[in-house]
């Protein structure tokens, strides 16, 4: 269910960012805001976990260690 709702959250801010592109820039501005919003939601898939983890400074925690 959370991959569902994390595509239909995706899709619908890809929706609005090409309704503004097609405001400002016609068709070509629509194009080019999918393209832009396909590659800002890739590099967010791939490393959305990796972010997270820099954020909050994680770190491996040997054994031993509290």
């Amino acid at each position: 269910m959370n991959h569902l709702k994390t595509f239909a959250l995706l899709a619908a801010l890809t929706a609005l960012f090409m309704g503004l592109g097609m405001l400002l820039g016609g068709p070509v501005g629509a194009g080019l805001a999918l393209l832009v919003a396909a590659i800002m939601n890739g590099f967010a898939y791939w490393n959305s976990g990796a972010m997270v983890l820099r954020h909050y400074k994680a770190r491996l925690v040997r054994d031993g260690e509290t």
